[in-house]
């Protein structure tokens, strides 16, 4: 027989096989795409299909995480202080690289934008603090109460003439030739100048505490800087001077934060309420049972849904309000509890910090919704495992701030297989 005839016939064949596999293909397709909704929600005529909403709160705790030190986009100053006791505190740690040419500087200043946005007028009146850090520091094993400084100066805000920058105010601190000579060394280590420490001052505080740009701000015109100066004296060819030339170099902080401090003031998780804070850290531990859904359930969609309660101005921070502040990176976090033991001594609670579910807290919402598919399925599988949830907050667009939720729930859409003979 011809084998062009035979290969033809064998391409046609294998033609028709893949038509006929892909045509089978598209039918089962079809035939599973019934099961869903317009929304790709499992269909609810599948008699397999269940949706449960789970709201039964088996134990709860509230749990305090409580920060010292931040560092993202903003430096914080400021303090509060009621009823004689500081209630929350912002204080600036920076440090910036000397060079050896520095000791021979005319001049240098240190110039730090406020956010436009975060102040009122009468704080621009007050005075801060300003120390010299005499010794090296490491932000992994920094604390504020071992800080070695000095007093160096008292200033005020300054002035930004410039109107076409997204700040109006400035701190500004200028550095003496003297200083500089004094502080500038050959040692790598660097150990007679450190950086520069900011507080308010006592009795003058500046509140509420205000932002300032930090070196992680993304748009290099507003991060803080240091300018210097240095004036050439130019000498012309017949050995006069000619002229002067001022030459200025700026350079951005080599690192920067904020010691912060908030005391925690809990609202107590009456009914199904609970408070997330910034700073202050509070959030809750909380463990809703699923054994109301079979063992062999395979989840389709698993959802931790919150009301944001914060239309009432009683259940926010009277001064910050809530942490979102109608910041664009604020989020909540959930945790997986990996332990039993903090039903009965919260300081035992163990999470796995190394995977967690964020989601931001969107401003126009009133419901929160929390996507957790395979957790869900895991705690259904093996009821052992589930040892509840911890929710926390993160990347606030207000770090002094706190936020009530309510309403809490658990909700799961599953389908059951039943063999069929």
């Amino acid at each position: 027989m011809d084998n062009h005839y035979l290969d033809t016939n064998r391409k046609k064949f294998i033609r028709r096989s893949l038509m006929f596999i892909s045509i089978m293909f598209f039918a089962i397709m079809i035939s599973c795409t019934q099961k869903y909704d317009e929304t790709g929600i499992f269909d609810a005529q599948d008699p397999n299909f269940s949706a449960d909403t789970l709201t039964t709160i088996a134990m709860k705790n509230t749990i305090i995480n409580s920060l010292d030190l931040i560092q993202d986009d903003y430096l914080y100053l400021g303090a509060d202080i009621a009823a004689g006791d500081t209630s929350a505190y912002g204080e600036i740690l920076f440090n910036f690289e000397l060079f050896n040419t520095d000791s021979t500087l005319d001049s240098a200043y240190i110039i730090m934008p406020v956010f436009r946005d975060s102040t009122n007028d009468f704080n621009y009146a007050k005075s801060f603090e300003i120390f010299k850090v005499n010794e090296p520091w490491e932000i992994s094993n920094l604390n504020k109460e071992l800080v070695n400084m000095s007093p160096y100066s008292t200033n005020f805000f300054v002035d930004n003439m410039d109107s076409s920058l997204a700040y109006d105010k400035h701190i500004r601190i200028d550095i003496d030739t003297d200083s500089l000579m004094s502080w500038f060394t050959d040692d790598s280590l660097n150990y007679n100048f450190n950086g520069f420490y900011i507080r308010s001052t006592d009795g003058n505080e500046i509140t509420p505490i205000l932002k300032l740009y930090s070196s992680r701000w993304d748009y290099a015109t507003y991060t803080p800087k240091i300018h210097r100066f240095r004036t050439d004296t130019l000498i012309a060819y017949d050995g006069v001077t000619d002229s002067l030339f001022v030459a200025e170099t700026t350079n951005n902080l080599s690192t920067d934060l904020s010691f912060v401090k908030k005391e925690s003031a809990c609202l107590d998780t009456i009914d199904s309420k609970f408070k997330i804070g910034g700073i202050s850290g509070e959030g809750i531990v909380c463990k809703i049972e699923l054994d109301t859904i079979p063992l062999n359930a395979t989840v389709i969609t698993g959802r931790f849904e919150i009301d944001n309660d914060s239309s009432d101005p009683t259940l926010i921070d009277p001064i910050y309000g809530d942490i979102r502040n109608n910041g664009t990176d604020n989020e909540l976090c959930i945790y997986k509890v990996m332990n039993s033991d903090w039903e009965s001594d919260i300081t035992l609670l163990k999470y796995d910090s190394a995977n967690v579910w964020t989601y931001k807290i969107e401003p126009l919402e009133t419901t929160t919704l929390m996507v957790a598919d395979g957790m869900m399925q895991k705690w259904i599988t093996e009821p052992d495992s589930n040892h509840g949830f911890y929710i926390t907050s993160k990347k606030w667009g207000q770090p002094f701030g706190y936020m009530v939720f309510d309403n809490l729930q658990i909700k799961v859409s599953y389908i059951t297989l039943t063999d069929t003979e």
